[in-house]
């Protein structure tokens, strides 16, 4: 049972940037160890930006 659970261990978390924190973001430039942006979040229909 144990092996099973080290197996079920999370390596890491999802989680939204919203538009308020982008500025702290740029600025503080935090560690992350990987970061993806979706397009399709931010953009509309014709590619015009929704922020």
């Amino acid at each position: 049972m144990a092996a099973a659970a080290d197996q079920a261990r999370v390596l890491g978390v999802g989680v939204g940037l919203r538009t308020p924190h982008y500025r702290q973001f740029l600025d503080q430039q935090p560690r992350a160890g990987w970061l993806e942006v979706h397009t399709e979040n931010y953009l509309d229909q014709g590619g015009w930006d929704w922020h």
